[in-house]
């Protein structure tokens, strides 16, 4: 025990095989000496030394209602320590503190890395905190950790995950892209995918989207690389800004279809009276792949006619509707309307009024077939 609190950690492991029974000993705190050695962040040796000794001691709590794995989560012991006590006792990943912090918690309010984060993460105990609020502020783990990301370093990754995407969509319309564009796009793509703030966030959503699907697995795949945007987007409370950037980072994932034969334009745009937030998922998913409005479901029909059927009245101009048909001006062709189109004819159809008129001559100019017999 002396020699864990004053960090002689070589001289710790040697005491553990010529003097075992010592091991257990605490203080008029509580504290033992596994809790000094990660609260020194002691190296995996004398943490492996003492759980061979007296594995126990995992599960002793100080008077602050500490275990041995709150304290290496609050002052960031190295991923295989975390590993080396959860491992003893996985169910010490599912317990509170003192303050009514679950390690989770800690973790994403003291900084960690992606790979302490999974090692919470792959077990059962540890993956169903994702979804706990603590006791004293009521924050989910992923709020916590939404609430610590560098905002500055966040938003200007944002922005010029826009600009890029915008590049590829000019280059490619006008014929200026090459190869070597393609490669420099994919490279900054996989740096945006590989930042360690997102890394961690995506871990947190991933495993909650699995846990909240299916809460009886033994193990959860933390690392799957496919689903990330609907996961951001099955899960509640998920802060707008990330899911913003999985769009942006993952838009190849748009033009996925699901079971059913339905994009996520299709879902959002199905749903977009009863969730307003919707259409603005909406404008993201168009900023992001405006492919996706040319690409019809299962039934055949185009986000613009799922859109409109979505409301019982036609729905006022605006700027989601105005995208829609912008990005595919065919779509128009999906409702029915006489084929000698003009403006007056398509104010009344899809409920704008004549203050729009300029726009809707702007849609018109871009698909003029829409004036044939």
């Amino acid at each position: 025990f002396c020699l864990a609190k004053s960090w002689a950690w070589p001289a710790v492991s040697h005491r553990c095989e010529t003097h075992p029974w010592e091991a257990n000993a605490t203080n008029k705190e509580g504290d033992s000496a596994l809790h000094f050695a990660v609260f020194g962040k002691a190296p995996l040796d004398p943490v492996k030394s003492l759980l061979k000794v007296c594995p126990e001691l995992v599960m002793v709590k100080n008077s602050h209602g500490q275990l041995p794995l709150h304290l290496a989560c609050c002052y960031r012991s190295s991923s295989e320590v975390l590993e080396a006590l959860v491992e003893v006792s996985p169910e010490t990943a599912g317990i509170r503190d003192g303050m009514g912090f679950y390690p989770l918690h800690l973790l994403c309010d003291r900084g960690c890395r992606p790979a302490s984060l999974q090692v919470l993460l792959q077990y059962p105990q540890g993956a169903k905190t994702v979804t706990k609020k603590d006791r004293v502020f009521g924050r989910t783990p992923l709020y916590v950790l939404n609430q610590r990301k560098n905002l500055g370093s966040f938003s200007c990754r944002v922005e010029e995950l826009r600009a890029l995407r915008q590049r590829e969509r000019d280059s490619i319309n006008y014929g200026h892209w090459s190869e070597e564009d393609t490669m420099e796009l994919r490279k900054k793509i996989e740096s945006a995918q590989q930042m360690e703030f997102w890394r961690k966030a995506r871990l947190l959503i991933l495993t909650e989207y699995e846990y909240r699907n299916d809460s009886s697995r033994k193990k959860y795949c933390t690392d799957n690389a496919r689903g990330t945007i609907e996961a951001c987007l099955g899960i509640p409370e998920c802060p707008p800004s990330l899911i913003e950037y999985a769009i942006l980072a993952y838009s190849e994932e748009l033009l996925e279809p699901d079971g059913n034969g339905e994009l996520l334009l299709h879902q959002v745009c199905a749903n977009a009276r009863e969730r307003t937030e919707n259409q603005w998922l909406v404008l993201e998913v168009l900023t992001a792949q405006p492919e996706a409005a040319k690409i019809p479901d299962g039934r055949g029909r185009l986000a613009l006619e799922i859109f409109l059927g979505s409301f019982r009245t036609p729905p006022a101009w605006s700027e989601v509707l105005k995208r829609l048909i912008l990005a595919n001006p065919v779509a128009l062709d999906a409702l029915h309307i006489d084929s000698r189109l003009y403006p007056e004819i398509l104010v009344e159809r899809i409920g704008c009024n004549r203050e729009t008129r300029s726009e809707i001559f702007d849609i018109l100019r871009s698909m003029p077939s829409l004036f044939a017999n």
